[in-house]
């Protein structure tokens, strides 16, 4: 009875993530763009410093939105039994959903952690928005014309270094934490805590980076809106850009979304979209369930995680040999391309039904090996994006971007609520190939082919 109660607990924790990553998703992929937008039309500094206490503080709060739910759980806990359950009702949604708290406290907490939590996803998102498709770009050309590729590049792959090393390190401090500590509530206060102090050292380093770099304080070249005609939007060639034609789109499509086609690069963004789709990765839980069901370890599993992240972090050194090397449109075809044939073998790992553990490694090491296709080709996208991307609307392009990012990710989690089984896991396995066999066809036909005569 109790292996039962802790299965269904289990269920109802993956309810309540699951309906948080989508509400994650979900308000970057419908505001985005927009607030890209208004970084664009506002003054560098005066944004950063917005969006770092904002986001922070929306990072607090929901932190305390963490404290109370909890403290409504500890306290419904207390006061009643758990109800007892049979095997059908183990597998009953209205039963499922019957568990989650009902106390108007425990509600109210559940919806400000979606909330703030929402709203400081969205809000981290302007941020690497502002710095990443912007401020990065200025810096690499206060370098001077002849080492801004290469400095633009580094800063890329520093960047992308520091933001996965914190995401393998953090886990693993939240957990020493959480046990020094010994009590889940006050973890989550000494987390916002956290927060807290880091919006004054961010607030900090942003304002003294902005005043050793002049270029900054420049006002964004402005461009004359483009002129529309009745049946289609004409965007000149951009002569800074290896674009071959011009693009025409529909007017009929959202405003910012036609600004993104426009670009010459808008391929290669839509190819890094479809990746997101891409539910092969130990970070949300999905494949670790499945070899979980499968029978592996959860020791064994967290190593396994770990190196995955290590082999992600070699992407980024592959990246900085590759682009010496190679063009841009090449290095990001190559990295697409093997990450498209890594998930080929873990396409055929999983029809395979031995019982030996060799499907098992030919799975990890396909999805870890990906990784680095993974990362390669993201940097490649992003630098094409910088160098080719007009200053005054790098804000726009980099949000809609990211929305559609989130989108593609919402779709992942969608496919978790379709097929719950993990006995169904290979159609996740067989969506991730899709998603990234897509992209690898879209970006080879329609940038590295038309671009490849002109380097």
């Amino acid at each position: 009875m109790i292996g039962e109660q802790r299965s269904f607990q289990s269920g109802l924790s993956l309810i309540l993530v699951s309906s948080y990553g989508i509400a994650l998703n979900l308000s970057v992929c419908v505001t985005a763009a927009s607030l890209g937008d208004w970084i664009d039309r506002t003054d560098r500094l005066q944004v950063a410093r917005r969006l770092i206490v904002f986001e922070n503080l929306a990072v607090f709060v929901g932190t305390l939105s963490c404290w109370f739910l909890l403290s409504s759980i500890s306290s419904e806990n207390e006061s009643s039994a758990s109800p007892n359950m049979d095997e059908s009702s183990m597998v009953s949604s209205q039963q499922r959903f019957s568990e989650v708290p009902r106390s108007l406290q425990a509600i109210v907490s559940l919806l400000g952690i979606h909330v703030f939590g929402s709203l400081a996803q969205l809000l981290d998102r302007a941020f690497l928005v502002a710095i990443e498709r912007d401020w990065v770009v200025v810096l690499s050309q206060a370098a001077g014309e002849e080492h801004f590729q290469r400095f633009l590049s580094d800063t890329n792959v520093t960047m992308k270094q520091i933001d996965l090393s914190c995401k393998v390190v953090a886990p693993g401090i939240a957990g020493l934490l959480i046990s020094m500590i010994g009590n889940l509530k006050w973890a989550c206060l000494v987390v916002g805590g956290i927060n807290l102090a880091a919006l004054f050292v961010e607030y900090s380093c942003t304002t003294k980076v902005y005043a050793l770099i002049p270029a900054l304080s420049f006002p964004k070249h402005d461009l004359e809106p483009q002129h529309e005609t009745d049946e289609s939007c004409v965007v000149e060639e951009n002569t800074g850009s290896p674009s071959l034609t011009n693009i025409t789109c529909p007017l009929w499509l959202p405003y910012n979304l036609r600004i993104y086609l426009e670009q010459p690069s808008s391929p290669g963004g839509i190819g890094l979209a479809f990746l997101y789709a891409n539910a092969l990765t130990f970070g949300n839980g999905i494949m670790t369930s499945y070899l979980l069901y499968r029978g592996m370890p959860m020791d064994v599993v967290g190593i396994l995680r770990g190196i995955a992240s290590a082999i992600g972090l070699l992407g980024t050194v592959v990246y900085s040999y590759s682009v010496v090397f190679l063009s841009l449109e090449a290095t990001a075809c190559w990295s697409v391309t093997f990450q498209c044939a890594c998930l080929a073998v873990a396409l055929v790992s999983v029809s395979l039904v031995s019982s030996d553990k060799s499907a098992e490694a030919m799975l990890v090491s396909s999805v870890s090996l990906s990784r680095i296709g993974l990362w390669v080709f993201d940097i490649a996208v992003t630098q094409m994006q910088q160098q080719e991307i007009p200053e005054h609307i790098r804000g726009l392009v980099g949000g809609v971007q990211h929305a559609m990012n989130a989108f593609f990710t919402i779709l992942s989690f969608a496919l978790g609520f379709v097929f719950p089984d993990p006995r169904q896991f290979q159609y996740f396995v067989l969506c991730g190939f899709t998603s990234v066999f897509f992209a690898a066809v879209l970006f080879t036909f329609g940038m590295y082919i038309p671009r490849r005569g002109l380097h």
